[in-house]
């Protein structure tokens, strides 16, 4: 892909993903919040590569560390949360020579990688939220499987919204 094009698509990637936050979603207390920015990092990766994702990724964080409510500490988290995940499923169409064309494939290369996200950000969850908020350790190991479980909800919800815009994009593509 040419220069000029990877940079516009991934600005408008980056902008929808960037807006994505802002629509009215579930937030819980400790700042989680449940929405699409994931879902364009992802659908990048789908339609044109690592490359373009990664920079829908980085620049989507840094907007969202310098410009929404979340602060940088939610674009950190976010990035923190889906790029592994993006990255497992890309290692997953690379190893095994696929397009992410087929709906059962990504499914199934998508479970490693949402469980990864889930286990990794309740690890992760119970050393910033002590940090950041002030609760004692003791008051996030109970939240632990809500952590665990809106994770793999996120990741899952990610994974469908990009396969789903992705199969309505890629005939544009083709063109």
């Amino acid at each position: 892909m040419r220069e000029s094009k990877l940079l516009a698509v991934s600005a408008v990637l980056t902008a929808l993903s960037f807006l994505a936050n802002f629509l009215p979603f579930f937030r819980v207390p400790w700042g989680m919040q449940l929405d699409f920015v994931g879902a364009f990092w992802i659908l990048a990766l789908f339609l044109y590569g690592l490359r373009c994702a990664t920079l829908v990724s980085v620049s989507s964080s840094l907007l969202l560390a310098f410009f929404s409510s979340s602060g940088w500490l939610g674009g950190c988290m976010k990035f923190a949360a889906t790029y592994p995940m993006l990255l497992i499923v890309f290692a997953g169409l690379a190893l095994l020579r696929k397009k992410p064309d087929d709906v059962v494939f990504v499914s199934i290369i998508s479970v490693p990688a949402i469980v990864f996200r889930s286990l990794s950000m309740a690890w992760l969850n119970l050393y910033v939220i002590p940090l950041f908020t002030g609760w004692p350790a003791s008051m996030i190991e109970p939240l632990v499987p809500q952590i665990i479980l809106l994770n793999a909800v996120l990741g899952v919800v990610e994974v469908a919204a990009a396969w789903l815009l992705f199969s309505r994009l890629k005939r544009f593509r083709e063109k």
